[in-house]
């Protein structure tokens, strides 16, 4: 029995893996032509909803806030829903134990920013240069059951460059840490 369930989670892992690197390169081939005005004030919530179960078994909240009623980009949704799941998985997997984690949609300028800020341990200096290299996890003392490989925030910083924008990281305050994707 221990057998079967070790090789039952080996196989969800090199599923997950598999399918992430699909995602990977869907997001990496996404054409401009592909584009289509995508209303963030539908979106996020749709994000949020898809990552609350994640976010309930730790007792955590997840707060979106809007600094426009309408946040519209041009973008491929189900591309861009990708990369706000993996943004809020990230900050759910490294905040603590009923913390709160802030969404923020605001206009910049002509663009609309999206940011996302947790309570977890933050990433130190030395990591943060690496953050977006596939395979990098900035933890790795952390156990091969907490998911992940190191491909999420490549996914993100590929995508935000084919849309023209831009994948940002620092330091909360006074800690956690802070994604910005514009």
């Amino acid at each position: 029995e221990v057998c079967v369930e070790r090789s039952r989670r080996s196989v969800e892992r090199s599923l997950q893996l598999a399918e992430d690197f699909a995602q990977l390169g869907r997001a990496e081939a996404v054409e401009e032509s592909r584009f289509t005005a995508v209303d963030l004030a539908d979106l996020m919530p749709a994000a949020i909803d898809e990552a609350e179960s994640q976010a309930y078994k730790k007792g955590i909240t997840l707060n979106l806030a809007f600094a426009p009623e309408s946040a519209l980009t041009r973008g491929v949704r189900d591309v861009l829903f990708r990369v706000f799941i993996n943004l809020l998985s990230n900050a759910i997997k490294y905040s603590p134990a009923d913390a709160t984690i802030h969404v923020v949609v605001r206009e910049a300028g002509s663009n609309v920013e999206v940011s996302v800020i947790d309570e977890g341990p933050g990433i130190s200096a030395k990591n943060q240069e690496h953050l977006t290299e596939r395979f990098f996890r900035p933890d790795r003392g952390r156990g091969r059951n907490s998911g992940g490989f190191g491909l999420g925030l490549s996914l993100t910083k590929a995508y935000a460059r084919i849309m023209g924008g831009s994948l940002a990281y620092e330091p909360g305050r006074p800690k956690g840490s802070v994604f910005r994707l514009i």
